[in-house]
């Protein structure tokens, strides 16, 4: 696979808590549509759609199969991926990377309003032991903050500055769910909902659709806007159990990060990326993908946050549109990292922009305490 891979369009619908005067058909429909008028393209033109969706976050058995008529694949070559929306991204450039296509929408959504998701996901967990005990993904991430706790001893007020950095990043974002910036002292003294994680600690809940236009170098040079080329991509998957992971570290992430680098070419990330979109679980996690992708050692991650170098003015600015914690459409979020990514190398990024940035990194997370994770590596003209 050689074939180059740009990203030709972007369109998020605006985040938030209940979409309830729309149906998720139609607020599918409306993104896509409204995509495809901004990129100057017929449906007609397009050769395919990959779609990423889950029916816990949609809250309804088999919900993709209603979706044809709003992602534009009526009569049209298109798979759903149930595993994680990052992942729609990945086929869809290896599809054109391959020569098989050359113009192809991502498109990944979440209507988590219409269902109790951190119920719903308890049937992820081993039905005898987990599952009764209540294991989903914020207690997973939980576990995962306590073990990195354990281990490194972080300071508390450090990783409360995540908190804060992120939030008030998101007062540049109108498309942010979360539009209110909480102090380092609001964050401390939040309610604990699963130790050692409080509400500030962890994502919202969001209702929300991504749908990205991806374009083999030929048919991207007839675009007359930006493009932001895929440089390297990388995905790794860890073990099913999570007592036999060690917690304290991201080896997912570590692995698909090699993977990406390599492709692309990345020696020092720190140096080399301009900005960086993360989909940090926690304000522990993104402490600890900080360490996993190289910008720090492992039990350093927090010296970025207490030098400054990933605030907005800083050497790598991290989540400049607010990240998950300002923003959450749980399935649809790693593609949401990546929307954002394109965004700031192509100069779009409004008020959120990094000046200058030019090399962009993303990154994904899938299962129960970062058991699968996706790395992309994006560079502007």
């Amino acid at each position: 696979m050689s074939g180059a891979v740009g990203i030709v369009g972007v369109h998020q619908e605006p985040y938030g808590e209940n979409y309830s005067e729309s149906t998720l058909e139609e607020m599918v429909f409306r993104a896509t549509r409204r995509l495809l008028e901004e990129a100057g393209v017929e449906r007609e033109e397009l050769s395919n759609i990959v779609t990423a969706s889950s029916d816990v976050t949609d809250g309804r058995a088999i919900s993709n199969m209603v979706m044809a008529g709003s992602t534009a694949s009526y009569f049209k070559d298109s798979i759903n991926l149930s595993s994680a929306s990052e992942h729609s991204f990945l086929l869809a450039a290896m599809q054109i990377m391959s020569g098989l296509r050359d113009l192809t929408l991502a498109i990944s959504w979440s209507k988590v309003s219409e269902s109790p998701v951190d119920v719903v996901q308890r049937v992820a967990s081993e039905p005898y032991f987990t599952r009764p005990i209540g294991i989903n993904a914020m207690t997973s991430y939980a576990l995962q903050a306590s073990a990195y706790e354990q281990a490194y001893g972080p300071d508390r007020n450090l990783i409360s500055r995540v908190v804060v950095k992120n939030r008030r990043n998101a007062l540049d974002n109108p498309l942010a769910h979360l539009r209110e910036a909480p102090t380092l002292e609001q964050v401390n003294e939040s309610a604990p909902l699963s130790w050692p994680l409080t509400e500030y600690d962890l994502p919202p809940y969001s209702d929300g659709v991504c749908v990205l236009l991806l374009a083999s170098e030929e048919r991207a040079r007839v675009f007359d806007g930006p493009v932001a080329w895929v440089r390297g991509m990388g995905w790794a998957t860890g073990g099913y159990w999570m007592g036999e992971r060690d917690l304290t570290k991201l080896p997912s992430l570590e692995a698909a990060a090699k993977k990406a680098y390599a492709m692309a070419g990345i020696e020092d990330p720190l140096e080399q990326f301009d900005a960086a979109e993360l989909h940090e679980a926690s304000s522990y996690n993104e402490i600890m993908q900080y360490e996993a992708l190289g910008f720090a050692e492992y039990g350093a991650g927090e010296e970025l946050i207490s030098e400054g170098v990933t605030l907005p003015e800083g050497k790598l600015p991290v989540n400049r549109s607010g990240g998950a914690l300002s923003s959450n459409p749980a399935f649809a979020s790693g593609l949401v990292q990546v929307a954002e990514a394109a965004l700031q190398v192509t100069g779009r990024a409004g008020e959120r922009q990094v000046e200058g940035a030019r090399r962009a990194l993303a990154t994904a997370q899938q299962g129960f305490a970062t058991q699968g994770a996706s790395v992309v590596c994006l560079e502007g003209e």
